[in-house]
């Protein structure tokens, strides 16, 4: 018979912590970005924000957007959720292992249909961005 035995330790985090983006890995994606999808104009606002969790606070990335026919009849226009909103936002997750990619979590007003997923965002460049849904 094999026993093995394992102790970890968990460490607290000090209330009021705040994780804070000190080095402006956000700064890349903070913009206006628009692009052309199956014959729709997407623009997809993304902001910088602060959102606390119980007792500590950390900066992450928000997306609001607007979909468009040609005609320019409206689609969807998220432009107006509030922060708080976490059922209709994308709103920040993680980045992978060299921050050079950053995961949202995306909920739509369809989300028991499916609309749902995760949103996976990557810069190209200083004037493109490379957006996933997986």
């Amino acid at each position: 018979m094999l026993l093995i035995a394992l102790s970890c330790r968990v460490q607290a985090i000090p209330d009021g912590t705040y994780f804070k983006d000190i080095n402006h890995l956000f700064d890349k994606y903070v913009d206006t970005w628009k692009g052309v999808y199956n014959n729709r104009e997407y623009i997809f606002y993304i902001t910088k924000h602060t959102d606390t969790y119980y007792k500590f606070s950390q900066d992450e990335i928000l997306v609001r957007y607007l979909i468009a026919n040609p005609d320019g009849s409206i689609v969807e226009d998220m432009r107006n959720i509030p922060d708080d909103d976490e059922e209709l936002l994308i709103s920040g997750d993680m980045f992978n292992k060299n921050a050079n990619y950053y995961y949202m979590i995306y909920t739509g007003r369809e989300a028991a249909c499916g609309q749902s997923g995760t949103l996976v965002l990557r810069p190209k460049s200083a004037t493109q961005i490379c957006m996933s849904l997986i």
